[in-house]
């Protein structure tokens, strides 16, 4: 059952930032009238609050009708109009705007990522290569999407779209800027792909719950954090999936 009442209170507050901001009521005076700005806004945050992709945001749009009424939307806007809009504005700008309802609590953060194939090789290729015994040796390149959440609320307050192939921890220190500029940060959670010796120890700043990559590595850091591990919160990153 959706809880209608803190949604729209969460849309008043959403289109209050909007309204302080001066923002303009459409992206150009050439883009369609449908939705403004600010609807389109709001829409984002809500999808960020409810941590769901654009196809089931829609689909989640579909049975909240107090919500459509409250906005004032003429129609429940299609998935690419939300994505495409997001890509014009920058994921900043919502994340920014989310990050406002942020009080002064510890949080932990959760940190993962996960890679998206550019390009579909064609069956039939696929399988005759497959049938004459060929073995493809070269490494296909992809996207990588790295996100940073929060694991008391689910709150996606960083993220870094790139490509790869390449090893996680190089946006370590960006996605932990990021979240750190709107939260204050307790814990930070990842898996061993963040473990390297190049990623400053952040011990005094936050805690780290990483697990070392070798167990078995005789260094300083590596021994404190086989020591002091917590495998219960550790297993906190899960909610980032």
């Amino acid at each position: 059952m959706i809880d209608k009442n803190r949604y729209i209170s969460f849309s008043k507050a959403v289109r209050m930032v909007v309204k302080t901001s001066n923002l303009p009521k459409y992206t150009s005076k050439y883009s369609p009238k449908k939705y403004t700005v600010p609807q389109k806004i709001t829409l984002l945050a809500l999808k960020e609050y409810e941590d769901k992709s654009y196809r089931h945001f829609e689909d989640w749009l579909m049975v909240s009708d107090k919500i459509v009424d409250f906005l004032d939307l003429p129609e429940i806007p299609h998935f690419t109009t939300l994505n495409k809009f997001m890509n014009q504005i920058g994921t900043n700008v919502v994340q920014s705007i989310i990050g406002l309802f942020s009080n002064d609590e510890m949080v932990d953060l959760a940190i993962d990522s996960t890679g998206m194939r550019l390009e579909h090789g064609s069956y039939y290729y696929t399988k005759r290569l497959k049938q004459l015994g060929v073995e493809r040796t070269q490494t296909n390149k992809h996207l990588k999407l790295s996100i940073g959440v929060r694991t008391d609320s689910q709150f996606i307050v960083s993220s870094k779209l790139r490509r790869g192939p390449a090893s996680d921890h190089i946006d370590f220190d960006l996605l932990l800027k990021k979240a750190s500029s709107w939260s204050n940060l307790q814990t930070v959670i990842a898996d061993k792909g963040y473990y390297t010796e190049l990623v400053p120890f952040i011990e005094g700043i936050y805690d780290s719950c990483r697990p070392p990559r070798n167990q078995d590595v005789p260094v300083h850091r590596t021994k404190e954090m086989k020591r002091d591990f917590d495998k219960e919160k550790y297993n906190q990153r899960n909610k980032q999936d």
